[in-house]
């Protein structure tokens, strides 16, 4: 029996066995954890946007507010994003107006309220309202 190159063989199936368990780590623990922390930080941003449009509509300012829909991307990696949904009701006096990344601009006047719901993939789901001057 001829056992030349058998070393070389067990060596890259043990390098390639390295690698998998390296790879599945990082996928079951480290990107889960990462992805969180990015909704965590997109939530706490919709937050203050929702506040501050609270503190402008009371000092009776115009102001632009932008509220992210999602969180992006892990860099990298993950194909996973998060998403979220703005709902207006339409009746009352409140103006905003909507533009999209395809600047499509949707005019809404009203003073019912206006929802935020989340679609998070590793955070909790949460929903920010503003309605009748408060969140």
């Amino acid at each position: 029996m001829n056992s030349e190159g058998v070393s070389t063989v067990v060596a890259t199936i043990l390098i390639l066995g390295i690698i998998v368990t390296v790879i599945s780590v990082l996928n079951a623990y480290y990107l889960p954890s990462v992805a969180a922390e990015f909704e965590i930080k997109h939530m706490k941003e919709v937050q203050d946007r929702f506040f501050r449009i609270a503190s402008e509509i009371r000092s009776g300012e115009n102001a632009t507010v932008e509220i992210p829909l999602g969180s992006g991307r892990v860099p990298v990696v993950s194909s996973l994003s998060s998403s979220g949904e703005i709902i207006v009701s339409n009746a009352g006096r409140m103006n905003i107006t909507l533009t999209n990344l395809t600047n499509v601009n949707e005019s809404y006047n009203g003073s019912g309220s206006m929802k935020f719901s989340s679609s998070n993939n590793f955070w909790l789901d949460q929903e920010y309202i503003f309605e009748n001057g408060a969140v």
